[in-house]
């Protein structure tokens, strides 16, 4: 045999070990996680485990124009919406993320499309943390008998959805409960309870966690409620560097007896750097370069933290601009709440003790506005310089190729939605 046939041999050897190799890290990327103390970990086999990393983003791709009153009410997991996950879920994948978190989801509707595309998205799927929707508008008031057996009653439908699909990280029971029902903290958590024992009784290990406000309240409720409620890891949101330090400090402190992990489930930074409040214009410049910084700022902490806090999710992937007309949005010189979806304001609010955080401008991504053509319409993101930051922190290579835009078109009825919503808005 030549020689030239012997190095062909061993070359097409190398490329089948080496197509080998790489079925086999994906499949051991699909393999359950498991949360075991105050880690979470991949169970490669019975004898073997590899830790999890939690690298998150927040997504919620509202096209700007967008009313969320209207259908579909945020829930872009729809399978008329794929163009946008086809467009958004490789640049997720280029940062290394490993877990996308949503707010939105009718659970009655189908959503296998999305579902499905998680998890095939590469080699390393994307897992999800789902929300179970829970409000004082859904459910006004807990202290009613019905209202809570209504709760129990729609989780259930929701277990039987969902508890199979393994896209599915975790169940995130409401956001910020211990604002919506800052009056009700102990039926609130007392139904915790019932929901984590349903779900128990179903025979369902996908963990329950309820995503928290970091206002003062978090550690009275870590004092109150830790012990009694079995939530396999605690969450909490948290947009300010010195309060992120006190709340996990303090995490830590109590729970030392039986540790279990910390979950930062928001963090994150407007374009504007988060401004401090004394330092507070109207119309601020957008400062991509401190908003770079201050998040860097918070993953570190988060990470020096790893013993305990298994990750986190940035807020969030692309701007939002509908935000806005949230009630409690403020700015001493602009009128707010803004009604405009089509408009990017300024409008904002206080978080922690010194920050006004510009809600409609928290993105990695920036919209464009929409493109109109006769039968559809295009909707355009582009990166800021946090992207970029955030490919380097949880992947160690950094494609400054990726500069944009990056397009997603929607369909014929989108486009005439929007376009009636774009005339109506310049009347």
């Amino acid at each position: 045999m030549s020689l030239k046939h012997v190095l062909r041999i061993i070359l097409i050897g190398l490329a089948i070990h080496t197509c080998l190799s790489q079925d086999a890290e994906c499949e051991m990327y699909r393999k359950p996680i498991k949360i075991i103390g105050s880690k979470s970990y991949i169970q490669v086999d019975a004898n073997h485990t590899i830790e999890f990393p939690w690298k998150g983003i927040g997504y919620s791709p509202v096209p700007n124009s967008d009313d969320l009153a209207l259908a579909p009410f945020g829930d872009y997991f729809q399978s008329k919406f794929s163009n946008l996950w086809t467009r958004d879920f490789p640049l997720m994948q280029s940062m290394n993320a490993t877990i996308v978190r949503i707010w939105s989801w009718n659970f009655i509707t189908s959503h296998k499309l999305f579902l499905d595309s998680l998890w095939n998205v590469g080699c390393k799927p994307l897992r999800l943390l789902l929300p179970f929707l829970m409000s004082t508008q859904l459910y006004p008031s807990l202290k009613y008998t019905d209202v809570r057996l209504q709760v129990l009653t729609d989780f259930g439908a929701f277990l039987d959805r969902y508890s199979d699909q393994p896209a599915i990280l975790s169940y995130m029971v409401g956001n910020e409960l211990n604002k919506e029902f800052n009056e009700e903290l102990d039926l609130l958590f007392s139904l915790v309870k019932d929901m984590i024992n349903l779900r128990n009784s179903r025979g369902i290990t996908i963990p329950i966690t309820v995503p928290l406000a970091g206002d003062p309240t978090f550690e009275i409720l870590l004092d109150t409620y830790y012990e009694s409620v079995n939530l396999e890891f605690w969450s909490v949101q948290v947009y300010d560097p010195l309060r992120l330090t006190q709340v996990i400090n303090y995490y830590i402190n109590r729970t030392l007896a039986n540790p279990k992990p910390l979950m930062i489930t928001e963090f994150g930074v407007d374009a504007f750097g988060s401004l401090p409040f004394a330092s507070f214009t109207s119309k601020p410049t957008a400062n991509e370069t401190i908003q770079m910084e201050k998040m860097k700022q918070m993953w570190d902490i988060i990470k020096a933290n790893s013993h305990i806090v298994m990750g986190g999710v940035i807020m969030e992937f692309n701007d939002e601009w509908w935000k806005g007309n949230f009630p409690y949005t403020s700015n001493p010189e602009e009128s707010c709440p803004n009604l405009r979806y089509d408009a990017h304001n300024y409008c904002g609010n206080i978080v922690g003790n010194y920050s006004f955080l510009h809600e409609e401008w928290l993105g990695i991504f920036q919209q464009e506005l929409p493109k109109y053509f006769m039968s559809s319409y295009t909707h355009c993101i582009t990166p800021r310089q946090v992207f970029f930051a955030v490919q380097s922190w949880w992947s160690n290579t950094t494609d400054n190729s990726l500069t944009g835009p990056f397009c997603a078109e929607l369909g014929l009825s989108g486009a005439l939605y929007y376009l009636i919503i774009a005339l109506v808005s310049e009347k």
